[in-house]
């Protein structure tokens, strides 16, 4: 682990794609820029990804209290490689 970034490396067997996902907290902005994800806080970038999208979703700090977050959704096969950098 570097000082200024780490590394999430998924391998995984199957023929299908599959999913990895990221939720980020509220007070998160993030967008996808040339493959990687760029956020407020630090950036992700992406090897091995097949598709990013970035879909709404919701967390609940409280009964019945809802508040909409973003979540990241990385369509991959086999290896994927995310590292993360602080910015």
């Amino acid at each position: 682990i570097k000082e200024q970034e780490f590394v999430i490396e998924d391998f995984v067997r199957t023929k299908m794609e599959v999913v990895s996902y990221i939720h980020f907290a509220p007070n998160v902005i993030v967008d996808i820029v040339n493959g990687k994800l760029m956020t407020n806080i630090l950036n992700i970038n992406i090897d091995g990804a097949n598709k990013i999208e970035i879909v709404e979703n919701t967390i609940s700090k409280e009964y019945n209290k809802f508040e909409p977050i973003k979540v990241a959704k990385i369509y991959f096969n086999s290896n994927l490689k995310l590292t993360f950098v602080k910015i």
